[in-house]
């Protein structure tokens, strides 16, 4: 079956009978108990003033496909709530691997943006319709989802139409209560944001300025490839403009919230789990095509898989004073692990041997939990050395660090997000007095290890470490040992974004199958080796 968000929806007709109808807006929480239901006059009133519900489902405009949906927004290109400019974008995992008769490879999402001509507000509104091959996307039968910004209650609305009924799944606010979290669209959307995995060039799975996804990825009369939108799509840098407005949206309307007394985004544990944990995550690749191997190097290994340049280095973060050096590993070096741990792109009906369509394609932290350290800095709520010392325990594992997110156990559950009110005190003394009884090596040793450094030296002396470190990363790079362990610490990062909801597509990320499904999870040492998680430890 073509991976979707698909509801369940049979547990409650089964129990009570349809509990939703075709001609009404019909909410469905999962994870709530009694969560679906159909909804009445007034919160619909109260709670959906987004574009969507304004200008199609509040009028009893119920449309069965994509045709009649964007045939619904346009009746309205001239009023003041309408968004007449469309913008289409293509996502496809098996976009790079020619078409071959009876062999499966999934299929694809497109992405319809809506806008005001003048875009002063950004993408109010998208769609999104996940096409499985010599399938149309106009379809009445597919899953057709809606995400639409309701700048009345500064939330996105999450919608989706499936058994002929539209249904509100939700809002962004909802992503940090107990119930709804982790369920629905907040399997995915971790905290309330839009997503794009792959943020940054060179958008490997996407259709963009540095490698398109062309006709010939699908069968001559797959009806996708003749419907205007394939044939208008915009590439994925476009996109990517668009994801960060509104990541920074929602996120400046979550702290507004937050310290407004809103009872789920006020804890300060559902903001600082985002600053010492992976809550979701990003993709990022070599601009390297495998294609081009061995003929090439990879002169360009990205550094955020190895330390976390957004929150640590730049500026917006806790600008330590670092300069990156230049990672590179040699073609053929790469080529030649591909070869040893059989990497292969594996699922859907396909499964040969090589790496997706650019190098070293590997998690980093995701967008939205970079905006969370940055807003919390530039808001006082945290001071740049509080955010480094955080960020530099277990520092070498930017993502997926257990011994990091073990702080979690020490934030305050009980306060509440206050402007202007900063935390460095309180989290510093609970840190520091838990610390004294904490082993050698603990997260609660290296922060206070860390703030020990004093308000002047920390900028620094962090910036030494990570220098060192990074120089050792690039001589190990240079050497087979080195990139040998390297590659196998890529592979056990990719198993653990495997694990979480928000990676759909078996296409993705290749898969090492030459190391096998129980091998343990490793993680970085500071000094550029690798070892099995949580080994040896002093």
């Amino acid at each position: 079956m073509f991976p979707s968000r698909l509801l369940d929806l049979a547990a409650d007709e089964m129990a009570a009978g349809p509990t939703f109808d075709p001609q009404r807006i019909n909410q469905h929480i999962e994870g709530r108990v009694n969560g679906q239901r159909i909804m009445s006059d007034a919160e619909i009133e109260s709670l959906l003033n987004d574009p969507f519900a304004l200008l199609v489902l509040r009028r009893g405009r119920f449309p069965t496909n994509l045709t009649e949906l964007l045939a619904a927004l346009d009746e309205h290109n001239d009023s003041s709530h309408g968004l007449p400019d469309t913008t289409s974008f293509l996502v496809s995992e098996g976009g790079q691997i020619p078409f071959q008769p009876g062999v499966g490879k999934g299929g694809s999402r497109l992405l319809i943006v809506r806008t005001r001509r003048d875009r002063s507000t950004g993408a109010d509104l998208m769609i999104s319709v996940l096409t499985p091959p010599d399938t149309s996307p106009r379809s009445s039968t597919l899953l057709l989802e809606v995400l639409a910004w309701d700048p009345v209650n500064r939330t996105f609305h999450f919608y989706q139409r499936q058994q002929g009924a539209w249904f509100w799944c939700g809002q962004s606010d909802m992503a940090f209560d107990d119930d709804a979290r982790g369920h629905g669209p907040f399997d995915s959307h971790i905290n309330g944001y839009p997503n794009m995995k792959e943020l940054k060039f060179p958008w490997v799975h996407w259709h963009g300025p540095t490698l398109a996804i062309s006709e010939n990825a699908y069968a001559p009369d797959d009806p996708l490839v003749s419907d205007p939108l394939f044939l208008d799509r915009s590439p994925a840098n476009l996109f990517e403009d668009l994801i960060m407005v509104l990541v920074d949206r929602w996120n400046e309307a979550r702290f507004d919230k937050a310290v407004a007394g809103h009872p789920t985004m006020s804890p300060t544990n559902t903001w600082l789990r985002q600053v010492v944990d992976s809550t979701s995550f990003g993709l990022i690749s070599s601009g390297v095509r495998f294609a081009t191997l061995p003929d090439r190097d990879l002169n360009d290994v990205p550094a955020t898989f190895f330390v976390d340049q957004d929150c640590l280095i730049d500026g917006a973060g806790a600008a330590l004073p670092v300069r990156p050096p230049a990672l590179r590993l040699s073609g053929s070096r790469y080529a030649g692990l591909v070869q040893k741990y059989d990497l292969r792109l594996r699922g859907r009906g396909i499964d040969i041997q090589g790496d997706v369509p650019f190098c070293f394609t590997v998690p980093e932290r995701a967008r939205e939990d970079v905006v969370v350290v940055r807003l919390l800095i530039a808001k006082g709520v945290m001071s740049r050395r509080l955010a480094a010392c955080l960020l530099m325990v277990d520092f070498a594992n930017p993502m997926f660090s257990a011994t990091r997110a073990s702080l979690l156990r020490h934030l305050p559950d009980g306060s509440r997000l206050e402007a202007g009110a900063s935390l460095d005190e309180v989290l510093v003394e609970r840190i520091t007095r838990a610390a004294s009884a904490s082993p050698p090596g603990s997260a609660e040793r290296q922060f206070v290890q860390n703030w020990e450094l004093g308000p002047s030296d920390w900028p620094t002396t962090f910036a030494d470490r990570i220098d060192r470190y990074l120089e050792a990363v690039a001589s190990r790079l240079q050497t087979d040992d080195g990139s040998d362990e390297i590659f196998r610490l890529a592979e056990s990062r990719r198993r653990m974004a495997r694990r979480i909801p928000l990676l759909e597509f078996d296409l993705t990320l290749p898969i090492a199958a030459g190391i096998p499904g129980d091998a343990p999870p490793l993680e970085m040492t500071e000094e550029g080796t690798i070892r099995v998680r949580g080994e040896a430890i002093n």
